[in-house]
């Protein structure tokens, strides 16, 4: 009987671990997940040293690809969540990165019924637009608390003012009107 080499004890080591893992694609699946909950900054450098190297570099732009072909509604909400991001913080003013706020998004163009905030028509999917009910322009949040689904006709009318200011500038009677 002859005696393993190092190389040959390592490469049995390894061809062992490569048939247990396809044999328990759950508990490798879970410990990927509780090593990348538990080293979050060690994942994401990993992934940047793989996305940056050539032969990956096509691969991932076909998953962003094929993930946007099959997610148009998740790419718009992404798409106008950041554009208002970067308005946000050009202008100074605070903004949530919380998922929250992109889902909002989502939520506002693709829902089967979300009337306007304001008027109570509904515009329809794709035509209804998001407000941020204090105004960025005087200092409102990006945060999901500042947000409301409106039509686009109210939304480009209101736009400076505050929902009370825009209510009463229709003819609305307002709770602050009523209470002075």
């Amino acid at each position: 009987m002859s005696k393993l080499t190092p190389e040959q004890v390592a490469e049995h080591r390894r061809e062992a671990g490569r048939r247990w893992r396809a044999k328990n694609p759950d508990k490798v699946r879970e410990a990927n997940r509780r090593r990348k909950a538990t080293h979050p900054e060690e994942n994401r450098k990993a992934m940047r040293r793989w996305r940056t190297k050539p032969e990956n570099a096509k691969k991932n732009r076909k998953a962003m690809d094929r993930w946007a072909a099959e997610n148009p509604d998740r790419v718009r909400a992404l798409g106008a969540a950041n554009s208002s991001r970067r308005r946000a913080a050009k202008a100074g003013v605070p903004f949530s990165r919380d998922r929250a706020v992109t889902d909002f998004y989502e939520m506002a163009g693709s829902a089967a019924s979300a009337p306007c905030t304001y008027c109570g028509i509904d515009p329809g999917p794709g035509n209804r637009q998001v407000d941020h009910k204090i105004p960025r322009a005087r200092g409102g949040p990006h945060s999901i608390e500042n947000l409301a689904v409106a039509c686009g006709k109210c939304n480009r009318d209101k736009g400076t003012m505050t929902p009370d200011e825009y209510l009463a500038s229709q003819g609305y009677k307002t709770k602050s009107s009523t209470t002075r």
